[in-house]
This record gives C-alpha cells, sequence and structure tokens, in this order.
C-alpha cells in the first residue's frame, strides 16, 4: 500500500512538471512566431518605396495576433542647427490576447525616405 502511495505520489508530481514544461514551450514557440511575424512585416514594409506604401497589416488567424506597421516622422536635428528631413520611425505591432488580456509587442527601425 505505501510502495503504491509513494507511486501515486511521484506520479503525480511528474505529470504536473511535465504540463508547465509544456505550457512554458507553447509560450516560447507563440513567442517566437510574433517576433518572426513582426520582423516579416517589417521587411516587407521595407521594401516599398514610397512612404504611404508602408503602412501595412495583416492577421495571422491561427496564432491570433494583428500584425500592422505605421511610420511616424523624426524631428531630427544636426550639429549646425538644421532638421533632417525625411527621417522616420517604421514601428512593427503586434496585438494580441492572452490570458483574457489585451497585449502588444512591438519592434522599430529608422527610416530614411
Amino acid at each position: 500500500m505505501i510502495a503504491i502511495a509513494v507511486f501515486a505520489i511521484v506520479a503525480v508530481s511528474l505529470a504536473s512538471a511535465m504540463n508547465s514544461t509544456i505550457r512554458a514551450s507553447n509560450y516560447l514557440n507563440r513567442q517566437a512566431a510574433m517576433r518572426h511575424g513582426l520582423t516579416s512585416i517589417m521587411n516587407e514594409s521595407l521594401r516599398r518605396p514610397k512612404l504611404k506604401e508602408m503602412s501595412l497589416s495583416y492577421e495571422d488567424k491561427v496564432l491570433g495576433v494583428r500584425y500592422r506597421t505605421e511610420t511616424q516622422e523624426v524631428r531630427f536635428v544636426n550639429q549646425e542647427g538644421s532638421s533632417v528631413k525625411g527621417l522616420y520611425t517604421l514601428r512593427a505591432l503586434a496585438d494580441y490576447t492572452e490570458d483574457g488580456e489585451e497585449r502588444q509587442e512591438t519592434a522599430e527601425v529608422y527610416v530614411r525616405r
């Protein structure tokens, strides 16, 4: 009886540890897929020749993530005091829901057009 009880406790502990490991692995795989999605939409946006064409959006229905890009002009003044024209921030955003909470991941790069 004691051996069966010890075996049951060990089996339940191992199952719990395995479940936690699987959840952590799934979370990390989803995060890696989102980073790949952010990189992909940013690269696609950078290939566009005109600034107006750089705003993109895409929804990954499998992951439940909505990707989009946006540009914002950067006000930059050089050492001579004159402003640099055509400098923008390109931001890629991933909007998703996790544990019932809205979340967002971002990536940005500076672009000169």
